[in-house]
Order: C-alpha cells, then sequence, then structure tokens
C-alpha cells in the first residue's frame, strides 16, 4: 500500500483482484516421475482426509494457475482483514 492511498481504496483494488481469480484451485501441486514418466499430482484436504488427485499433463499448467490463484486469494483476505480492523479503529485515514 502506498502512502497516499486510503485504506478503503486500497479495499476496493483487493476486492477487484480478487473478483478476477476466477479458475481458483485448493491445494497443492506438484510432479513425480512414475517409470521415468512426468505425473502431475493436485493434493487436498477434504473431510479431514487427504486426497491426491492425477492430473493430465495438458492440464498441468491450468492447475499450476489455479494453485497460484488460491495462494493469492489467500493473501487478500488476509489483507483485507487487516484493512477492516485498520478501518474499524481508526477510520479511513
Amino acid at each position: 500500500m502506498t502512502i497516499s492511498t486510503r485504506p478503503s481504496e486500497r479495499k476496493k483494488a483487493l476486492l477487484n483482484e480478487l473478483a478476477s481469480l476466477n479458475h481458483i484451485v485448493c491445494g497443492s501441486f506438484f510432479e513425480r516421475t512414475l517409470n521415468g514418466k512426468p505425473r502431475f499430482i493436485l493434493s487436498r484436504m477434504r473431510q479431514g482426509k487427504q486426497r491426491q488427485i492425477y492430473v493430465a499433463q495438458r492440464h498441468a499448467q491450468a492447475v499450476a494457475e489455479g494453485v497460484r490463484e488460491y495462494e493469492r486469494a489467500l493473501e487478500i483476505l488476509g489483507e483485507l482483514g487487516d484493512l477492516n480492523i485498520n478501518i474499524l479503529k481508526h477510520g479511513d485515514k
């Protein structure tokens, strides 16, 4: 956040960025070699259990981008929470 940006302006920018993240994939994505061939895996926790999902190579780049979007969404949510607390405490200064 720049010094001249008001918290409400930064909040609006973050909400716009969050709305643009439309390929979010929750999980960890990694490549594993099996029998000398690359295998792409998406690992997710669901209902308290870890699930590993095979991802076809043709979808690997899209899934990797979705995981990056998920990580960015978490960063945005954290910053929005901080901004909201700051606005409540100090107003929009």
